[in-house]
This record gives C-alpha cells, structure tokens and sequence, in this order.
C-alpha cells in the first residue's frame, strides 16, 4: 500500500512540477519585467515628495489632495493651498 500511495505522490509531484514550468515559461516576460513596475512606483514616490518639498518651500501647505477641475484639465491641483 505504501508503494502505491509513494508512486502516486511521485506522478502527481511531476505533474505539478511540469505544470509550474509550462507556465514559468509562457509567462517569463511578465515574471522577468516586474522591477519596471517598482521603478515607475519609486519615480512617482520620489516625485511626491519633491512636490511637497517644492509646495512648503515657497511658503504654502501640503495636504495631498487631488482636485480635479474637468474639462479645465489646466486647472488640477495636487494640495498645495496658500496658508
């Protein structure tokens, strides 16, 4: 009984593994391009706080709120509001 359920777990195990492959390689761009993702997450981050750095510099307050005037799209304001 022992050897039965061991060559089952064997066949399944090969199957789970040739499954885990065949996927790993239909999908290996999407697997291999994941950092482009963390450096665009990284610019925006870096760019908020260089906003709000910017915003504070020149004497207003920071809240982080989006406005967003549409259609007057030139009119979107990321929070930073006169004291």
């Amino acid at each position: 009984m022992e050897a039965v359920l061991n060559n089952i777990q064997i066949t399944l195990l090969g199957w789970f593994y040739a499954l885990k492959n065949q996927l790993e390689e239909k999908h290996h761009d999407v697997v291999e391009n994941k950092w482009i993702i963390w450096v665009v997450v990284l610019i925006a981050v870096i760019g908020g706080i260089g906003y709000a750095y910017y915003c504070t510099s020149k004497g207003y307050s920071f809240s982080g709120q989006v406005r967003w005037n549409w259609p007057r799209v030139w009119d979107i304001g990321i929070g930073c509001t006169p004291n």
